[in-house]
């Protein structure tokens, strides 16, 4: 009796599984709609770097730049009122200085200014309506200034003179208080 059981208990599982798979397959409905993109992965660990590729043929050499000039010009400062050279003596606060130059062009226009508290101040006499500096470069590209200096303290400052035609000198000079003795 136990096979006739084993028997119908086969039978049994074999038409249920046949009534559950017909039952799945009648029960298929239309597809619904498509859901929303799901949130992106996280990203993959990179790859190994590539070979190096090999190196590039050298470029043509450039052309040739211009000559370079020197535009370097020389000024010397003197106290106007003795041979002192470099240094002025200051009397009150004034002092008057005469200021020599050359390594320009003739005819060249200079401006002369000095630093004065960080600032430049102008020394050189210039045209009221177009500026043009009254300092011109002689014959010898050289050049003579006097500049009385008003209200100025005692100090090491820098004079520029600085010409229309790129010529450029700078020197220092030294106002000193007079002392009597």
């Amino acid at each position: 009796m136990t096979g006739l059981l084993r028997g119908e208990l086969k039978a049994f599982l074999l038409i249920g599984t046949m009534f559950a798979l017909m039952a799945a397959i009648a029960c298929q409905g239309e597809r619904g709609p498509a859901g929303a993109t799901g949130a992106p992965g996280a990203p993959g660990n990179p790859g190994n770097p590539g070979a190096t590729g090999p190196a590039g043929a050298d470029g043509a050499d450039g052309a040739d730049g211009a000559d370079g000039t020197t535009q370097i010009a020389g000024i010397i400062v003197f106290d106007a009122s003795g041979p002192s050279t470099g240094a002025a003596e200051l009397t009150g606060g004034n002092a008057s200085i005469t200021i020599i130059g050359g390594g320009f062009d003739k005819g060249e226009s200079i401006s002369v200014s000095a630093k004065k508290s960080g600032f430049d101040k102008l020394l050189s006499s210039s045209t009221p309506k177009t500026n043009d500096s009254l300092t011109i470069g002689n014959e010898n590209g050289a050049f003579e200034l006097t500049v009385d200096l008003e209200g100025w303290d005692a100090g090491l400052y820098t004079v520029l003179a600085t010409g229309d035609k790129g010529h450029r000198g700078a020197s220092a000079f030294l106002l000193v208080d007079k002392i009597d003795g």
